[in-house]
């Protein structure tokens, strides 16, 4: 995996790349904005996440993001942004941007690998979401409804890359609808909660507690159950599992509070990026998304 460091500190920028080389990533370093964002654009496919500094020589880290996500090509790209701690202003203004991974100074490294690596892995999974998309594009153009019934991970990937096509922009479509049916597994079948899972990633044990999850008496049965309608002038996903619900009001948007948090962030994401309208229902274990055509 291949981290982008945009940072113009000599010493925090040779502090990253230190801690990251010696988890075994691959990095390449820019110490003002515009070289990197010239970099990005040349090599698109080639780095994972970005490091990004806000106050560079150039073209400042802000500047930066507004450009990565207005590109097709570097939309899904991680971008961690490096701010004070104090800085709450910044945060929600990157936040509105498309920073939705955040670093604070001074950090451990600790704190930078659990980002880098939950960020990484995002990106992996989009990335293949998005590679199954294209890949089944041809099979499903006639569907026009269905009702669908999954379990594991690995098939609200499956799912998501199949039911995208039939909409305007099918990889991020599929990318948001990975997002809501894995919250769906996670908290309503599974029953994870959000404080488990961060202690989970922490401990690098979250997929493998996911998995064991789903082989439980208890769990066997339980499916996420989603409906697809093709409309004119709309396409619809109703969403359905099996779990209490939560309070997914506070989950629409990243606040400031859970912007360094190494999860939380997929509900917003979608909302923001994959859907045009994006609606949960009663106790929260419903959620209708809708793509307009």
């Amino acid at each position: 995996m291949k981290i982008l460091i945009a940072e113009d500190d000599d010493t925090t920028r040779l502090r990253i790349e230190k801690t990251l080389t010696a988890a075994d990533y691959k990095t390449e370093s820019y110490n003002n904005g515009l070289d990197a964002l010239t970099a990005l654009r040349a090599n698109p496919d080639q780095f994972h996440a970005i490091i990004l500094d806000r106050a560079m020589p150039r073209m400042e880290g802000l500047e930066v993001l507004k450009h990565i996500k207005s590109d097709a090509a570097l939309q899904t790209l991680p971008v961690i942004m490096e701010t004070a701690k104090d800085s709450r202003e910044e945060i929600l203004e990157g936040l509105k941007a498309g920073a939705y991974y955040y670093l604070t100074k001074p950090f451990l490294q600790e704190t930078l690998l659990a980002i880098v690596k939950t960020a990484v892995n995002d990106y992996s999974r989009y990335s293949a979401v998005k590679h199954e998309a294209r890949e089944i594009a041809a099979f499903v153009t006639y569907i026009e409804n269905g009702r669908f019934g999954i379990r594991t991970v690995d098939e609200t990937r499956i799912l998501s890359s199949l039911l995208a096509q039939n909409c305007p922009n099918p990889a991020m479509v599929a990318v948001g609808l990975s997002e809501l049916l894995l919250n769906a597994v996670e908290y309503g079948s599974l029953g994870m909660s959000y404080n488990e899972k961060s202690k989970l990633i922490a401990a690098d044990s979250y997929r493998k507690e996911l998995d064991r999850r789903a082989t439980l008496p208890e769990n066997a049965g339980k499916k996420v159950r989603l409906e697809y309608e093709k409309k004119i002038g709309e396409i619809r996903f109703l969403i359905r599992d099996e779990g209490r619900g939560f309070d997914w009001r506070s989950y629409l948007e990243i606040s400031s509070e859970r912007a360094c948090d190494s999860h939380g962030r997929g509900i917003a994401m979608s909302r923001m990026m994959s859907f045009d309208r994006l609606e949960y229902l009663g106790k929260g274990n419903e959620v209708l998304a809708t793509v307009t055509l």
